[in-house]
C-alpha cells in the first residue's frame, strides 16, 4: 500500500513538472516534440491528477 502512495505521488510531481514545462516552450520547442501552441496549453491547464 505504501509503495503504490509513493508512486502515484511522484507520479503526480512529475506530471506538475513537465506540464509547467510546457507552459514555458517557445512554438520551436513544441515543435520539436510533435505539439503546438494549442495542444501544449490544453495539457498545462490540466490538473496533475489526471492523465
Amino acid at each position: 500500500m505504501f509503495q503504490k502512495l509513493v508512486k502515484t505521488t511522484n507520479s503526480w510531481q512529475r506530471r506538475r513538472s513537465e506540464r509547467a514545462s510546457l507552459a514555458t516552450m517557445d512554438d520551436r520547442m513544441l515543435r520539436d516534440i510533435g505539439m503546438d501552441r494549442f495542444q501544449a496549453e490544453r495539457e498545462a491547464r490540466k490538473p496533475f491528477w489526471k492523465k
